[in-house]
């Protein structure tokens, strides 16, 4: 049991939310992109182009010069660009003289342009107590606490599964989902064995 328990403490030491820009469905967006090639700002007549990945991986834009405003540059997005809910993701590169550049960053559009849903606290309250429930439980051979805290991660893990995590559902929130779920599904089978075999 004390090997199942470095075991859950490792996944939820490793399992983080990475956070990110967010912005507003259906709005424009404008990118600010500071350009740099080998760790050295860009000059003001560098050349950058940008391409734009949706959540599904299907192509926004591909290549297109962004505007060199002198110490950085910009892209305008239209408000049918950002009409796809989740992260999207940024290349790109740039030239200046003889020195090329490439750089990547990731932005999310959501349906009201704030990072965190009504339900944050209840999602995080109830992930935290079911990591608690365990902890308790593999410590004290309580497999009855263990069991419960297997239970609840599976629940919460296949609503992450369904609806993400605040106003993200991409990979990350589907990994973290994921392995909530099938770790509280372990818990549960292993728990239950456990008991069987005590009671036997």
């Amino acid at each position: 049991m004390k090997k199942l328990l470095l075991l859950g403490l490792c996944i939820f030491l490793f399992l983080g939310i990475v956070s990110a820009a967010t912005h507003k469905q259906n709005t424009q967006l404008d990118l600010v992109i500071s350009c740099s090639n080998n760790n050295t700002f860009c000059t003001s007549s560098a050349a950058c182009n940008i391409t734009i990945f949706k959540p599904d991986n299907t192509i926004v834009i591909e290549g297109q010069a962004t505007t060199n405003k002198g110490t950085h540059h910009s892209y305008s997005l239209t408000p049918a660009q950002t009409s796809d809910l989740g992260e999207h993701r940024v290349i790109v590169t740039c030239q200046d003289g003889s020195e090329n550049g490439l750089s990547t960053f990731s932005y999310y559009i959501t349906e009201t342009g704030e990072a965190a849903g009504e339900y944050r606290f209840a999602i995080y309250l109830i992930i935290i107590l079911s990591w608690l429930l365990f902890i308790i439980g593999a410590y004290k051979g309580e497999y009855t606490f263990v069991a419960l805290s297997g239970i609840i991660m599976l629940v919460a893990g296949v609503y992450i599964l369904i609806n993400g995590l605040d106003n993200f559902n991409n990979t990350l929130t589907t990994a973290f989902g994921g392995i909530h779920a099938l770790f509280g599904a372990y818990l549960m089978i292993r728990s239950g064995w456990e008991q069987y075999k005590d009671a036997f």
